[in-house]
């Protein structure tokens, strides 16, 4: 599991990436998922976006990459990293055991990585691990959300060692 640490310079980022892409969800009237508040999008955006960052910084990549700026029809992805598409998912809280959210369109081909804050007040992160999308669909891990939405609910022990020096792909 690798420890993460994000300085000022990383943190605007997120921060301002954050705020531009709610701001241009709103104004192409975009419905948050799963009934939010656009407060609640806010949050979750940010802790999406400080998560990326942090494997960015790891993998030592430009971040925020290109695309994370424009808005398409289609999602590129979060990262792009030696030809392999990462998707980056996030919890808010520094779970002691996080679970990966994902949900039956998530795409088979990508490789998704989970990351928890160890310390938000210091902005430090673990990269808890990663898999293969196909391999997350899991029906025991199948389950209901805080929020009423289903998804399947990934452990931390099924998820491989991430980082830029493991054979991940």
């Amino acid at each position: 599991m690798a420890i993460v640490h994000l300085d000022a310079e990383d943190v605007v980022a997120a921060m301002t990436v954050t705020t531009f892409k709610t701001l241009e969800s709103r104004f192409r009237k975009a419905k948050p998922k799963n009934g939010q508040m656009y407060e609640d999008c806010l949050t979750d955006n940010l802790a999406g976006y400080l998560a990326e960052a942090a494997v960015a910084k790891m993998l030592r990549l430009q971040w925020p990459q290109p695309h994370t700026l424009l808005w398409s029809a289609r999602h590129d992805g979060d990262l792009l990293h030696k030809g392999q598409v990462l998707e980056v998912r996030a919890t808010k809280k520094p779970y002691v055991k996080p679970h990966l959210l994902a949900q039956p369109d998530d795409h088979d081909d990508r490789f998704y990585v989970l990351v928890s804050p160890r310390d938000p007040h210091t902005h430090t992160f673990r990269v808890v691990g990663g898999i293969m999308g196909a391999d997350m669909k899991r029906e025991e891990w199948w389950g209901e959300r805080v929020n009423g939405r289903a998804c399947f609910w990934v452990p931390a022990e099924a998820l491989v060692p991430f980082g830029p020096k493991l054979a991940w792909t």
